[in-house]
């Protein structure tokens, strides 16, 4: 006969598995980042062990309590998240708080699947499913509700960990330092706490957008401006910013491109991409640049290979990777398809000639094999049938958006065709870097030379339309750790942040139709200035726009 646990001894052993296999990383972090003489730490750690004892185990007894049969089901359930967040935080050094967060739920399966490898697996069976089985086929005894055993039970838990926190308040300032991450660390608050936090403002997106003040088009002349995106490009990697390999191997060759020192607003997608399109820091309901341009009469669009986008108001002039697909297929990559071939959720296609689609004067733009893989194409499709898109714009004024992933972890060498692979050998996951750094840095090298070929195919094309001056600004999202401190890929919280992962890259290319760039530029300038000197390209007058944050030289009035 199995030898049954009262429910007092199996919220203990509960807890005890909590603190031991999820909890190790929380403490290490206070450990490391507590500047405390031997006594006064060790008082500290044993109070942080205590108090999350303490806390843990009341709310596992109360919840089995409620319903043994709801309770095991939900332990269960923490564990398996718990095994699966204490990996990535081991692993990948990341914190769970709500900027990581936003990136699980922005993550795509084709980008998921690159996590997924027998280590990750084998940890997660042995420290999720095998403590979940044991709380699912433990046997527990019934025992009658209890009410001054209840509350005894909370009353001391809440009692010692308050007077604990009290004996503590000298730390105040150190835990108001690293709430954030502590935060992030403690399974299973960190992620239940921030993902509420994330369905709090996915909710707010159903809000009507706080509209930025009118503006006017105060010029005429046909204008066409893109604006590229770039994904995890760190600018310690660009030969252009003096890396010491030779990553931009045509766009190093180019007197007309502008070098600009930058910095990201933050380390992850959606809020560095929020940042570039932003006049300053306003918030999730505030109007967008394509927004904001497109409802001052400017013929905007927006192609993304990538996800993460603020909410976009642009009406039909959306296409996502299945959309450009759609409308040019590899097997004709050069003619759009026609009205009424295309159906997409997210794309209604107007009507467009048929004749041939231009594309760079060198070559034609087309995917090379690398992994051939139809439904993971690479970024290049983005500039399929561009130069025809823009020649064909009934508006004197257009603003095309490019979204890329080129540089994504964690599977760096499948974000390049294999005649981009000019440093070997490769590994094909971050997981691995600890056997081979040098080969992780090949891979996420060769996403550079890739993606200075697609700026400069991009630069060709504009340079070749003859109907319109054109412009290109690139500027990335954030950038990317590739091992230093042991710090891997992005989303470390800015006040901590290692400057890989925000210093960044800011190109600049204008056709002779335009002006310069101003000589009294800061030493460094942010993304919000991609807003204000669009605007300027665009010939917009507003209220929103800030001239201090235009990179060229003021209009003439």
């Amino acid at each position: 006969m199995k030898r049954s646990l009262s429910l007092t001894a199996f919220a203990a052993v509960v807890t005890i598995i909590n603190l031991l296999c999820y909890d190790l990383p929380f403490f290490r972090f206070a450990c490391e980042k507590a500047e405390l003489n031997f006594w006064p730490k060790t008082f500290l750690m044993a109070t942080l062990v205590i108090v999350l004892f303490a806390l843990t185990f009341m709310l596992t007894y109360l919840l089995m309590l409620a319903s043994k049969r709801v309770g095991r089901a939900i332990i269960a359930l923490l564990q398996v998240l718990n095994a699966i967040g204490v990996y990535f935080v081991t692993t990948y050094r990341v914190i769970l708080d709500e900027s990581m967060l936003s990136n699980v739920f922005n993550t795509r399966y084709s980008e998921a699947a690159g996590f997924l490898n027998w280590w990750f697996l084998g940890f997660v069976v042995l420290f999720g499913i095998l403590p979940s089985a044991f709380v699912l086929l433990c046997p527990i005894k019934d025992e009658p509700r209890n009410r001054k055993k209840t509350g005894i039970i909370c009353g001391s838990s809440l009692l010692l960990s308050l007077v604990l926190l009290l004996m503590n308040l000298n730390q105040t300032l150190w835990i108001g330092r690293y709430d954030t991450e502590l935060g992030g660390l403690i399974m299973p608050w960190s992620y239940i706490v921030n993902s509420l936090r994330i369905a709090s403002h996915h909710r707010d997106k159903n809000v009507e957008e706080i509209r930025l003040p009118d503006g006017e088009i105060i010029d005429t002349t046909k204008t066409a401006v893109v604006l590229v995106i770039g994904e995890s490009a760190r600018k310690a990697n660009f030969q252009l910013y003096g890396y010491r390999r030779p990553t931009n191997p045509k766009l190093s060759q180019r007197s007309d491109l502008h070098v600009l020192q930058a910095n990201a607003c933050a380390t992850y997608t959606t809020a560095g991409v929020r940042a570039i399109l932003e006049p300053k820091d306003k918030g999730p309901l505030h109007e967008i640049l394509p927004n904001y341009a497109y409802r001052m009469g400017v013929d905007v669009e927006w192609r993304t290979m990538n996800w993460g986008e603020p909410p976009l108001h642009i009406g039909d002039h959306y296409l996502d990777r299945r959309a450009l697909q759609q409308l040019y297929p590899a097997s004709s990559p050069h003619r759009p398809i026609a009205q009424g071939e295309v159906k997409s959720e997210k794309l209604r296609v107007k009507s467009s000639p048929n004749r041939p689609i231009a594309s760079s004067p060198n070559r034609p733009i087309a995917t090379s094999p690398h992994r051939p893989n139809k439904d993971n194409p690479y970024d290049e499709l983005l500039l399929r049938g561009l130069r025809e898109r823009i020649e064909q714009s009934d508006r004197q004024k257009v603003l095309i958006v490019l979204h890329t992933s080129t540089s994504h972890g964690p599977v760096y060498s499948e974000k390049y065709p294999k005649a981009f692979e000019v440093f070997s050998p490769v590994i094909d996951n971050v997981e691995q870097a600890d056997k081979d750094l040098t080969r992780l840095v090949n891979a996420y090298d060769n996403s550079i030379v890739y993606t200075d070929h697609l700026l400069n195919s991009l630069i060709d094309t504009l340079a070749s339309i003859t109907t319109r001056r054109t412009a290109m600004l690139f500027i990335s999202d954030h950038g990317e750790s590739l091992g230093e401190n042991r710090l891997f890929m992005h989303g470390v919280p800015m006040s901590m942040a290692p400057e890989v992962q925000y210093e960044i890259p800011f190109l600049v290319w204008l056709s002779p139709g335009f002006g310069e760039l101003r000589s009294n530029l800061p030493d460094v300038i942010d993304q919000h200035y991609t807003f204000h000197s669009v605007l300027h390209l665009l010939s917009i007058q507003s209220p929103a726009y800030n001239a201090d944050r235009d990179i060229f030289q003021p209009q003439n009035p």
